[in-house]
């Protein structure tokens, strides 16, 4: 062995252990390793829960938010009586929105199985028309049959659009089948916010809708010798009452025509239910 490798042997010989001496520093620490409770494992766990509760109210709180069917805002409502009752609602382009039944004979004509949101008034009188017939509620061979329409909407053109499209409707309908018929309007724009819901309080104690309650109210008005009742009235079908308005008619002529039913209507509005009803 020369003398460089003795110098080479030597030198790593005495090379200080250097890792060695690090350790035995008292400065030197192996940190421990964190140990994980359970409670914190549960303070995970809650942290993920909350997270997903909001992301599920936040869902929630977007489908609420967002336009359905039933959160349109109706632009129009119009009330059919034959006597069936049904009401239907329109948005802005007439479209329908929901067909309702008012009464009992209503639920009869109106079918479940049919989706109506967005159909036209057209298609809507045609159904009710055809149902009306298969049910009997009009008979086009025997009967004359009377038709109380009634058109509400707080934008007038609307109101009168909707208003001559049902009648027009109507007509063909009923001519189609050769029906005698007659179309009765009711619009009671005389009234009041007030007033109106207290008529449509009134309608509903007696279970009729609002257009032949203000029908009865104008044939009241004719009945200068009192020979019906409000209630008794109530009872009858639209082709019943509309034989006593020809019937009061007849005898208003005979003593001179004028016309008290504004008069009435107010009064009947200001005036106590049991008055009402005698």
């Amino acid at each position: 062995m020369n003398n460089q490798e003795k110098e080479m042997r030597s030198a790593f010989t005495e090379t200080p252990d250097v890792l060695s001496k690090i350790k035995e520093s008292p400065r030197f620490k192996v940190p421990e390793k964190e140990k994980r409770s359970i409670f914190s494992s549960f303070k995970l766990s809650k942290t993920h829960i909350s997270f997903a509760s909001i992301l599920i109210l936040a869902l929630v709180m977007v489908f609420l938010i967002s336009p359905n069917e039933n959160s349109q805002v109706y632009a129009s409502t119009v009330t059919i009586d034959i006597n069936p009752s049904i009401e239907i609602t329109l948005d802005e382009d007439d479209l329908v929105i929901t067909v309702t039944a008012l009464n009992d004979d209503g639920d009869e004509v109106i079918d479940r199985d049919i989706n109506y949101a967005k159909m036209t008034l057209d298609e809507v009188v045609d159904i009710i028309i055809d149902k009306a017939i298969e049910k009997g509620y009009i008979d086009p061979d025997n009967v004359d049959t009377v038709v109380l329409l009634d058109v509400k909407s707080r934008d007038e053109v609307i109101k009168d659009r909707v208003q001559a499209k049902m009648e027009a409707q109507l007509q063909r309908k009923m001519d189609n089948y050769q029906a005698r018929y007659e179309i009765l309007k009711t619009n009671p724009d005389l009234l009041t916010r007030d007033q109106r819901i207290k008529l449509k309080e009134t309608a509903d104690e007696l279970g009729i809708s609002n257009a032949k309650l203000v029908y009865i109210l104008e044939l009241k008005s004719l009945d200068t010798n009192n020979l019906y009742t409000i209630r008794e009235l109530s009872e009858l079908n639209t082709r019943e009452l509309y034989q006593v308005q020809q019937q009061l008619q007849n005898g208003q002529n005979q003593n001179g025509n004028q016309n008290w039913f504004p008069f009435f209507l107010c009064l009947f509005l200001f005036v106590s239910k049991t008055w009402c009803w005698r």
